[in-house]
């Protein structure tokens, strides 16, 4: 799963910048979840392995452990401004 959205960066507009959440840290006592994103131009430019155009880190407060983190992951960043009117993109695999 990932989320395209427009952004712009280095005076320039992204109109699909492709966001995926590339790894958790998940801190059981304090239900603490820390999700490190990758930001890049497009999926094409994901899927060619370019470098990306910014890492970003979020924490996320789950309810309890037994949730999916990366759907919990997912969901918090959906409701932030920035990716508010973000479309969600699945995997050939993911339905």
């Amino acid at each position: 799963m990932a989320l395209q959205f427009s952004k712009t960066q280095f005076g320039v507009e992204f109109e699909e910048s492709y966001l995926m959440v590339k790894s958790l840290r998940f801190n059981k006592e304090n239900l603490n979840l820390e999700a490190i994103c990758m930001i890049y131009p497009d999926k094409a430019c994901r899927d060619a392995g370019s470098d990306c155009l910014e890492v970003k880190r979020f924490n996320v407060s789950v309810e309890n452990s037994s949730v999916n983190l990366f759907e919990a992951a997912y969901d918090h960043l959906k409701s932030l401004d920035e990716y508010s009117e973000a479309i969600d993109i699945l995997d050939e695999n993911e339905e």
